[in-house]
């Protein structure tokens, strides 16, 4: 497990009370939260986690326009993949 899948696994769990039973890392988020309110406040806990716009980083790294709505389609490796990727690149323009 990647540390950003176990740190989005933390977020769920420390900050939005979601049982670690009822995680799983490759199901939507909308699958996993109760309520849409729940699923923004996850996006804003890992844009604030990590400094970055998610839905802008998911364009960036798989070529398609997405919407905020469409990051909770979305899985919890989905998203810790991408995030993955768009550190990468960013070290790699930078270097």
């Amino acid at each position: 497990m990647s540390d950003t899948l176990e740190k989005l696994q933390t977020i769920l769990i420390e900050q939005l009370g979601i049982p670690a039973a009822e995680i799983d890392p490759d199901i939507p988020l909308h699958d996993i939260m109760m309520d849409a309110v729940s699923l923004e406040e996850f996006r804003f806990l890992i844009e604030e986690n990590y400094n970055i716009y998610l839905p802008a980083v998911v364009e960036d790294c798989c070529d398609t326009e997405t919407s905020e709505r469409d990051v909770h389609n979305l899985t919890l490796r989905q998203i810790s993949n991408v995030i993955d990727k768009w550190f990468d690149l960013s070290r790699e323009t930078k270097g």
